[in-house]
């Protein structure tokens, strides 16, 4: 019972950004410290298939950190492909779109504790390697060559 909600009923986040609430936990990390949603995937940059744990006023249900925003990139580690960024700001100058880049694409990974539905972005830089050489740099074995989806 130690490791369940208790006295900090939806306190602000010390990372201090505007109406973040603490109500996010690391299940894998043993993680009991309570984050906003940015936090935690701030800190799970180089770890995305943990799973989170978000408390919903009675218990805390598992999630997927994907549900909260986070994207894996390739071959940029940290962010989003430059190349992409640039890409669509041009497009968004001629087309008049809001839209800044491309939606990250959807990707299943079959993970020792789980089944992950993952957002991943592919380097697009001049002289890349293929999008299946990018997972495999990465740790995924991509279940095939020509547009992978499983993983």
């Amino acid at each position: 019972m130690a490791n369940e909600f208790g006295q900090e009923d939806y306190d602000e986040c010390s990372c201090g950004r505007l109406g973040a609430r603490k109500e996010y936990r690391c299940y894998e990390c043993f993680q009991l410290d309570l984050v906003c949603s940015e936090c935690l995937k701030d800190q799970h940059k180089f770890m995305p298939f943990h799973w989170g744990q978000k408390w919903n006023r009675r218990f805390f249900e598992k999630l997927d950190l994907s549900l909260l925003g986070y994207e894996i990139n390739l071959g940029h580690r940290e962010t989003v492909c430059p190349e992409v960024l640039h890409r669509n700001a041009t497009a968004q100058y001629s087309a008049a779109s809001d839209q800044t880049r491309e939606p990250a694409r959807r990707f299943t990974v079959a993970h020792v504790n789980g089944i992950h539905q993952c957002k991943i972005n592919y380097c697009e830089c001049l002289g890349r390697r293929e999008n299946y050489l990018q997972l495999l740099e990465f740790g995924i074995f991509p279940s095939s060559k020509e547009n992978p989806r499983l993983g």
